[in-house]
């Protein structure tokens, strides 16, 4: 069975590669070492001299190399935590107090052998301690507890049972018992060996996290009981001699300073919990930026330090806050074309290049997938600087997977002085306000073209909100039969005679009177109104070319062209729902035609 295990330690990294490779291997040398001290133990016991301790010495260095592989399974996962190893050593100081006071001390005070093989005798289960202390702290590392660790687990604590049965028949004076004592040794290598050949070996070195806990219940349930050790020890070195006092006293006073250690240790790890939580609450992961919420906050921080214009002009040399709202123009092109880990990699270049540019102390932080603000304190000259600065930056070639992209940010400019508050005079200026004010600055330098940057004014207001006038008024148009289509005729030059017509939408608002498709067709685009509009066009062409044919108003080659916006038929939904409207009606589907115009 030693053999077995030993066989499937040497097989695992190959078998199921488990990685790193040496502590399946430093676990293979100490179960070969074991096999051999056991080997020798029934020939060594009945021996003097050195030869009584030749099976120990094949033995202990197992018990080092079982530890040596522990430590590299721990060591592999990369995130040794304080209070794991301060845990682990609480346990390991209360059972080898245990181990030295009931059964070392007690089994190197029997005459008429060498005290060195009876020491050793009772040091066993403190070895096995050992062992215990480097798998706790693997089960502290990880909220996983997958079958390699159990089978693992199982087999050191078998270890540690057959180490106590013989510590206690040393204690007693034996050096050697009946078989029964080995079945826990068979049984240990047997788990072991299982451990190694299962395939969930390959994750006991992958770590888990595990949040910061205090004191949990499952950590109590192994703490306190070694805590209690010195204890419950007291009654019993009270009848004996100095050496077990120092031992206790020892033994009691590394308890207490550990236990110091670990109320640090959790302090300082719910400290550092704290931190890290606020740090991922307002920053963004990706780049490492402040998000919207830390950049409102500085925002509004600012404000407090910079006073209010109080004049009709604030000087251009003087001191504002202001606001710097940046969106990168042909990013989603970048995303459809090399992927969204190109996307990324060129969302932290352009981090790192806003932050070499933006001189402290002033914030740059990332609000949205592809756009950047920045907050600053400054005169307007100073801001200018900036802006162009940063459009020169960002303008330079990035290298995305294979190829060089060049791309260029539009930039909306908003500040605290007169004449550019960003609400009424009688408003306060606030951090939500200039930050939308800058993002509508913005939307307006990428429409008037790509690369450029402007400053909000008062004015920009009035056309956000003739926008969303025209938006809900389009709404209810649509819902209330405001919409009506005015037929073009298409005449062919060479006859003269009446062909087809193209259908164009037209709107009459009730108050505002005729509005231009020109207006109301890229508002309808952007809200989404597009697709219902576009089906409605469909649907009502399809009607009244029925009817002029009910009526024998047009001959068997009359055809309607209808224009379809891009926006709502650049997909193959679109393509299958027009042939859909055509068996509902009357109409042929050579009378009526559609395309997409040039956008």
């Amino acid at each position: 069975m030693a053999l077995a295990a030993v066989a499937a330690s040497l097989a695992a990294p190959r078998l199921h590669r488990a990685t790193p490779h040496y502590p399946w291997y430093l676990l293979g040398a100490a179960g070969a070492t074991f096999l051999v001290g056991a080997l020798l133990r029934p020939w060594s016991v009945e021996r003097t001299g050195w030869q009584a301790l030749l099976g120990d010495a094949f033995t202990i260095p197992g018990y080092l190399l079982m530890a040596l592989s522990l430590a590299g399974l721990l060591l592999a996962r990369g995130n040794l935590q304080r209070h794991a190893i301060i845990d682990g050593l609480i346990v390991c100081v209360g059972a080898g107090l245990a181990a030295t006071l009931l059964l070392a001390l007690p089994a190197a005070s029997i005459d008429g052998r060498p005290p060195a093989v009876s020491i050793l005798a009772g040091l066993y289960p403190l070895f096995d301690a050992v062992l215990i202390l480097l798998l706790l702290s693997l089960a502290f590392t990880t909220t996983g507890r997958r079958p390699a660790y159990v089978l693992l687990l199982s087999g050191i604590l078998l270890l540690l049972a057959g180490d106590l049965a013989y510590a206690v028949i040393g204690a007693a004076g034996h050096l050697t018992g009946g078989r029964i004592l080995d079945v826990p040794f068979v049984l240990s290598c047997t788990a072991i060996g299982a451990a190694a050949l299962h395939p969930s070996v390959a994750h006991l070195t992958r770590a888990t996290p595990t949040p910061v806990q205090t004191w949990s219940v499952r950590r109590l349930l192994m703490i306190v009981p070694a805590m209690l050790v010195p204890f419950a020890l007291i009654p019993l070195v009270a009848q004996q001699g100095d050496a077990e006092r120092i031992v206790l006293t020892i033994g009691g006073t590394a308890m207490i300073a550990l236990l110091v250690a670990r109320a640090v240790a959790a302090v300082r790890d719910y400290a550092a919990a704290q931190v890290k939580s606020e740090h991922q609450a307002t920053h963004d992961p990706l780049t490492g930026l402040p998000n919207r919420l830390m950049l409102a906050r500085e925002i509004s921080r600012l404000l407090s330090t910079v006073p209010p214009a109080t004049t009709s002009f604030r000087a251009g040399g003087e001191p504002a806050v202001w606001v710097l709202f940046l969106d990168l123009d042909g990013f989603k092109l970048v995303n459809d074309s090399w992927g969204h880990e190109a996307g990324d990699h060129l969302l932290v270049e352009v981090a790192r290049r806003l932050r070499d540019t933006v001189p402290e102390p002033a914030m740059v932080a990332r609000v949205g997938g592809d756009e950047f603000v920045v907050a600053m304190v400054g005169s307007r000259q100073e801001t200018v600087t900036l802006v162009e600065r940063i459009m020169e930056q960002l303008s330079a070639p990035v290298q995305v997977s294979s190829a060089e992209v060049v791309i260029t940010p539009s930039i909306g400019v908003v500040g605290t002085t007169a004449g550019m508050a960003p609400v009424p005079a009688v408003a306060a200026v606030t951090a939500e306000a200039l930050m939308r004010d800058a993002d509508t600055a913005m939307y307006r330098a990428k429409s008037d073209g790509r690369g450029r940057w402007t400053e909000f004014d008062a004015s920009m207001h009035e056309r956000v909100r003739e926008r969303v006038e025209i938006e809900l008024a389009l709404r209810q148009a649509l819902a209330h039969g405001q919409l009506h289509l005015a037929y073009q005729p298409i005449v062919e030059l060479a006859s003269g005679n009446l062909v087809g017509a193209e259908a164009l939408i037209r709107w009459s608002h009730p108050l505002r009177g005729a509005i231009s498709p020109a207006v109301f067709i890229p508002i309808a685009e952007d809200s989404g109104l597009i697709a219902a509009i576009g089906r409605w066009v469909l649907d009502e062409t399809l009607r009244q070319v029925a009817a002029w044919r009910a009526d024998e108003l047009l001959g068997p080659d009359f055809w309607v062209s209808v224009n379809v916006s891009p926006a709502s038929c650049a997909t193959p939904r679109c393509r299958r729902r027009c042939p859909r409207r055509w068996s509902g009606g009357t109409c042929r589907r050579q009378a009526s035609y559609w395309r997409s115009p040039s956008p």
